[in-house]
């Protein structure tokens, strides 16, 4: 019978019923997991961007506030979707937050930490490998003192 398109069709079924109770257990945990990921994730970028704007970084505040905003526009959608979800017959999962199990994401950075600028060909090159000189020409090097006092001055708006 397995030979059969319609006889193909009823096993494949059959199949995905016995399937079915574990699904419906894998997607109520993953619903859980991601309402607790949203919830977390709104309330890390609200404290990022208050500590920000305590040490002073109002740009860097802005444009997290900027992403915070556009994040909530989606986890709105999201909610209502699962609230929808929620209210259907046989729905067994939760779409109540829970707590999450590792802070290490919602560790503040710490800004202290110096960026170092690598030459390209540092990023290039292997380690152990001599990188090439680099040929420099005279006008060059007020080029790049520019530029990097328009990207300092960039970063600390």
């Amino acid at each position: 019978p397995w030979a059969l398109p319609a006889g193909r069709a009823a096993m494949d079924q059959h199949f995905k019923l016995l399937r079915a109770d574990e699904e419906i257990q894998r997607l109520n945990v993953e619903i859980h997991r991601f309402v607790t990921y949203m919830v977390d994730e709104e309330a890390f970028l609200a404290r990022e961007e208050g500590c920000l704007r305590m040490e002073g970084n109002e740009g860097i505040a802005q444009q997290v506030r900027l992403l915070r905003m556009e994040q909530g526009r989606f986890t709105s959608l999201h909610m209502k979707r699962l609230v929808k979800l929620s209210k259907l017959p046989g729905f067994t999962g939760s779409i109540l937050h829970g707590v999450s199990v590792s802070k290490e994401r919602h560790t503040p950075v710490a800004r202290d930490v110096e960026m170092v600028a690598l030459l390209p060909a540092e990023i290039i090159c292997p380690v152990g490998v001599e990188p090439p000189p680099l040929d420099e020409e005279e006008g060059e090097d007020d080029d790049d003192e520019e530029g990097v006092n328009a990207l300092t001055a960039l970063i600390q708006i």
